[in-house]
Parts: C-alpha cells; structure tokens; sequence
C-alpha cells in the first residue's frame, strides 16, 4: 500500500486534526458523494469529481497498459517548470485510512511520475468508477495519445473490446455467449464486433473511421504476443498495411521468422520476406519496356527545377493524348 502523507486541496490543508466535519466533508468530496456542510444545512449535490493535492506517494499505481517513456516524463517536467503547473490526473478512491483518503491512478502516469521525481504534489481529480469504467477510461487514454503506432492502436483497441462487450452484455450476439459449462473465449468477441456496435462506437470515441477499428482488431487478433514483442518500436509497428499482411501468416513460427527479416531490414515486402525466411530466394517480378520508361521519366521529373517541369507539361499539352487524357497548360 502507498506510504501516507498530508492531504491538500487548492486552497486550504485537512490535516488529522481537522474538526471532524470538515474532514467528512473532504471524504465525501474524495468520493464525489453528497453530505451536509458543517453549518448543517442543506445538503450538497453529488459531485462528479473532487480536486485535491496530494503527495505522489498516497496514489497507488497498479499494472499499466503502457510503460513509462523517460523522454516523456522529462519533457514533462520542462513543462512544470516553464508553466508553473501540470494537468490534473484522474483517479479514484481505494481506501480511507484515518483522516486521509489513499486513491488509485486511473489515467496520467508520466504527470504522476514527474511530479513524483520533483518532489511535489500532484493534482488529482477523484471521481467513483468502476474497475470496468476505470480499465475502459486508461485505454481510451491511450489510444488518444498522440504518440501511438499501428500496433500499439491494435493492441489497445482489442484490449478495448472485451471490456466494452461486459459493461454491453445485452449487446452481445447470442452466438458469441459462452457455452454452458465451456469456459469463456474472450477472443472470440473480436471477431463478430459490428454486430455488437462496438466499432462504430470506438470510432466515435477515438476519432478513426469503423474501416481503422475493423483493421486494427484484425491485426491484434492475427499477431502472436512473440511477433509483437518483436515488432516493438521498430519501423514494422507503424505500418498498418505491413501489420495486416503479416497478421495473415498463421504458423506462429513462420511469422515471428518473417518478422524477423522485416526488422532486420533486408526487406520491406512481406513476400519477400516469407521466401527469405523459407530459405530461399524470392522471384522478382521481370521490369517490362514500361517499367523502365516509367521509372526514367520519374527520375528526370523528380530533378528536374520548376521551369522545366512546367516546359514538359507545356508540351504534353500539345500533343495527342489517349482518350479520356487531357493536359492543361495554363497557371492557376
């Protein structure tokens, strides 16, 4: 359990020896819950969230989705100091031991870090939640990073899933509920997640469109948990189209091999790299009268400065096009 420290909002400090209204009311607000003011009036609204500052120490921090990026919680910190402050992060109530609440990160672990490493308190928001809710809100967290690759987007959207399909149990199809007396197969939501809305929701939610969710469930669901440790950070992990290909070689040993011959960089293709990891040559296709041509006026368009290119284009103009073509010359 965290070590235990003093307990500050914004404006005032609740210490042990607080008078026993005012530290109720800080519990309650810890929880969000209604209580009466110490005046004995009426009763407050629930709240949705209270703030508090509290030492780094008193936020217990559980198994995470993500590790720490050192680089971020140092740009972190650059930010506290240039601007005085970082942005609350949420959690929620664990436990009250004495006077002070012990709460648990839900979302803002390298906010927490950097302040835990300068050595000051860190703003929280508590709010009630669910484990449910809680699981559901870090990996949105996540998957609106701005830092996220095809394969981290993959792994956080199907993890995604099954907490979605149990907090929507009444949304999900009859034919994917587990078989009396069969233990449950959590994969097994991945693959019938239209029907459920579950993509159209998660697009929604995380701003892609339902084609990305599809694609990113069927790259989760196709790479072995080897093949992804592998594809970690390297230039594999942000191309979702070489994602999908690889996702679609089934003998888990074949694919942590063609993965292998992708990162180490002697090819970029997929097929190319299933034959290397057979052991043998793959067959190039033979370039074609077209293909040479093509690739000479791509090299001669490519280094050509701007008064040239515009001559060429003021030429092809001129001449006879096949039909459907045409070239305007002309400036805009």
């Amino acid at each position: 359990m965290a070590a235990r420290g003093r307990l500050s909002t914004e404006t005032e400090q609740t210490s042990p020896a607080a008078a026993p209204g005012k530290v109720a009311a800080t519990k309650a607000e810890a929880r969000g819950a209604a209580s009466a003011p110490p005046d004995g009036g009426p009763a407050r609204s629930p709240l949705p969230a209270a703030r508090m500052r509290l030492p780094a120490e008193q936020v217990v921090v559980g198994e995470r989705l993500r590790p720490l990026s050192p680089a971020k919680v140092e740009a972190l910190i650059v930010s506290f100091h240039e601007a005085g402050a970082l942005p609350p992060i949420l959690t929620r109530p664990v436990d009250l031991e004495g006077d002070l609440p012990v709460v648990a990160l839900v979302a803002g672990l390298h906010r927490l870090e950097a302040c835990r490493q300068m050595g000051v308190p860190v703003d929280c928001m508590v709010r009630e939640m669910s484990d449910a809710v809680a699981q559901l809100t870090e990996i949105d967290e996540n998957l609106l990073g701005p830092d996220l690759n095809a394969l981290d987007r993959a792994v956080f959207i199907a993890a995604r899933l099954p907490v979605w399909a149990a907090m929507n149990p009444d949304r999900v199809e009859d034919d994917q509920k587990p078989k009396r007396g069969r233990p449950k197969n959590s994969a097994k939501f991945a693959h019938f997640p239209t029907g459920m809305g579950f993509t159209e929701e998660t697009a929604v939610e995380i701003g892609l469109s339902r084609r990305s969710v599809e694609y990113a469930l069927q790259v989760a669901r196709g790479l072995t948990p080897a093949t992804r440790a592998a594809l970690a950070g390297t230039w594999v992990a942000r191309n979702e189209g070489v994602l999908r290909q690889l996702a679609g070689v089934a003998e888990p040993d074949e694919q942590i091999a063609v993965a292998g011959e992708l990162v180490s960089g002697r090819t970029k293709s997929v097929s190319e790299a299933r034959a290397y990891a057979a052991g043998r040559e793959p067959i190039k296709p033979a370039k074609t009268g077209v293909d040479e041509a093509l690739k000479a006026l791509e090299k001669l368009w490519k280094g050509a400065p701007r008064p040239h290119r515009e001559a060429m284009l003021h030429w092809l103009a001129g001449q006879a096009m096949p039909a459907g073509w045409v070239v305007k010359g002309g400036r805009g």
